[in-house]
C-alpha cells in the first residue's frame, strides 16, 4: 500500500515524475485515464499523493516532456503524475523476513518448495529441498505459508496440490522498464 510506504519508509523513497502521451488512436481517452485517477483518489481517502495531471491541449502543457514528443499531431493529451522508486528494495525484504523472526517465523534461505497442499487441521503441508545442500529435504507443517515467491510467484503456486483452481499471479504488463539520468532540462 502506497500510504503505508509513505509512512512507514520514507527515506526508501524516492519522487520521480512520470509522464505519459494520449494520441488518438491509443484505445483509451483522456477521460477514461481521468476516470482512473478518480478511483484512485477515491481509494486513497480523498488523498491525491501521486499528483495527477492532465493537460487536455498538449502544447500548453507546462511538463518538459510535452515540447520533445514524437507525432504531435496524433496528441490528444499528456498525463503527469509522481510516483515513487522504492531505493533498496531488497533491504525492506530483508527487514520484513528479520521481523518476522523477531515474532517466532523461522526463515529459509536458499530453499525451494517442491510440493506443498492442504493438511489435517488446517494445516499446510511443506516438503522443502535445501539448494545448497542438495540432499537435505525436510518435511514441515505451517498455518500459513508465505509465498513470496516475487516473479517466481508462480513456480510456487505450480508446487501446490489442491483441488481448487489456483490462477497465475504474474501477467506481462506495460511499464517502465529502463530507467536513465536525464538531460538537464528535463530535471525538476
Amino acid at each position: 500500500d502506497h500510504a503505508e510506504l509513505c509512512r512507514t519508509v520514507p527515506g526508501r523513497l524516492k519522487a520521480m515524475d512520470i509522464a505519459v502521451p494520449i494520441y488518438r488512436d491509443a484505445g483509451y481517452a483522456g477521460w477514461q485515464v481521468d476516470f482512473g485517477a478518480r478511483l484512485i483518489r477515491y481509494f486513497n481517502g480523498g488523498r491525491n499523493q501521486f499528483g495527477y495531471r492532465r493537460w487536455k491541449y498538449p502544447s500548453q502543457s507546462p511538463h518538459p516532456f510535452a515540447s520533445a514528443l514524437q507525432n504531435r499531431d496524433r496528441l490528444e493529451s499528456v498525463v503527469a503524475f509522481t510516483d515513487q522508486r522504492i531505493d533498496w528494495p531488497d533491504r525492506m525484504a530483508i527487514d520484513a523476513a528479520l521481523d518476522a523472526e523477531d515474532m517466532g517465523a523461522t526463515i529459509r534461505n536458499f530453499t525451494s518448495v517442491e510440493s506443498l497442499s492442504p493438511g489435517l487441521n488446517g494445516l499446510w503441508q511443506l516438503r522443502l529441498a535445501d539448494r545448497i545442500q542438495s540432499d537435505q529435504v525436510t518435511d514441515v507443517s505451517a498455518h500459513i505459508v508465505l509465498n513470496l515467491g516475487g516473479a517466481g510467484v508462480d513456480r510456487v503456486i505450480d508446487c501446490v496440490r489442491t483441488n481448487h483452481d489456483v490462477r497465475r499471479k504474474i501477467t506481462a504488463v506495460k511499464g517502465v522498464y529502463i530507467l536513465a539520468r536525464l538531460p538537464p532540462e528535463y530535471q525538476a
